[in-house]
């Protein structure tokens, strides 16, 4: 049963009073994507075929609406950060956007590789916002800068694009810089986490290869004397072990899967699980609780009585 709109705005206004201030969601809609980047680590995972492939689940676009529809109901406004595999080659997909930002706002990890044209007409800007990602095995430079700037031009906040660093494309570097600087745009490097060539990366960029990243980069993302820990990452390597700290993951966030399986975290295995959004079981805890991981290395674990530590990575959730 929905709650009365009196019921919804108490739930909803005891919320906003705790951190984050707006419950938070990552969704990932689908591991599925219409590219298959070398670099991927979805598809390069030895789970792809025996995990990660069996989560997707393909519901109808109303079961979608009616499900954030319901969360709006229950936890009022919230925000969204959508992810995949490739969130727009989800069927319907514009259509569950447009229904959902009126209420939620929305951010989407995304290739470009859909039709803008039909977006802009349909998903007003300053309910969503963009994290593009170009990856130059499938896409052509020039018409995705022009999408880039398509998107901007309409009022679209892009949150930078996305480039993983992996090794064959380094070179590409200076050029990307070049051509999203000339329209206002961001290139936010990414190392490349993965297997090439015998060795492991990010441990095994070169000092010279961290430098050239670091110098193209307008904050450095890779340290130059210590493994595969980047700055802005877990904040230095550490791995600090708590004893069951109370934590606000499951009560203002939660991590969903394609299948409808939400997580109280993103960190952690189904110790975790706080229902399914698709059956209908899901809800967010009412209070704080222990965090079932002692030796939680994540830099957005939402400790109670650390929010100085935590509460500025999560962007998004003041849109």
């Amino acid at each position: 049963m929905i709650p009365t709109q009196s019921a919804r705005l108490e739930k909803a206004d005891g919320r906003s009073l705790l951190p984050p201030f707006k419950v938070f969601f990552t969704w990932d809609l689908q591991y599925s994507c219409n590219y298959r980047c070398t670099y991927c680590l979805v598809f390069e995972s030895p789970q792809w075929e025996s995990v990660l492939a069996k989560k997707d689940r393909t519901v109808p676009a109303e079961r979608w609406m009616e499900i954030w529809d319901d969360i709006y109901a229950r936890y009022g406004s919230t925000h969204i950060h959508c992810s995949g595999g490739e969130p727009f080659h989800y069927p319907r997909i514009i259509d569950i956007l447009a229904h959902i930002t009126p209420k939620h706002t929305m951010e989407c990890d995304t290739n470009l590789s859909f039709d803008i044209a039909d977006f802009i007409g349909r998903v007003k800007p300053g309910t969503f916002r963009f994290s593009p990602a170009f990856h130059p095995q499938f896409a052509v430079l020039e018409p995705y800068v022009e999408k880039c700037r398509r998107l901007r031009d309409a009022g679209y906040d892009l949150q930078g694009v996305n480039f993983v660093c992996w090794p064959p494309h380094l070179k590409q570097i200076p050029d990307l810089n070049k051509a999203f600087d000339g329209i206002g745009v961001v290139l936010t490097l990414m190392p490349f986490r993965g297997r090439f060539e015998g060795r492991d990366y990010p441990d095994a960029y070169s000092p010279e290869e961290r430098r050239f990243i670091n110098s193209h980069s307008g904050n450095p993302v890779l340290s130059e004397d210590y493994g595969s820990w980047y700055q802005g990452g877990n904040q230095g390597g550490e791995n600090r072990t708590r004893q069951a700290a109370l934590c606000r993951a499951g009560q203002m966030y939660a991590k969903i899967h394609p299948d409808g399986t939400a997580l109280r975290c993103c960190f952690i295995d189904d110790r975790g699980r706080i229902g399914n959004l698709i059956d209908g079981t899901f809800r967010l805890s009412d209070e704080p609780r222990p965090c079932e991981f002692s030796a939680c290395s994540c830099w957005k674990c939402m400790i109670v009585g650390e929010e100085d530590r935590w509460l500025r990575h999560w962007r998004g959730v003041a849109a």
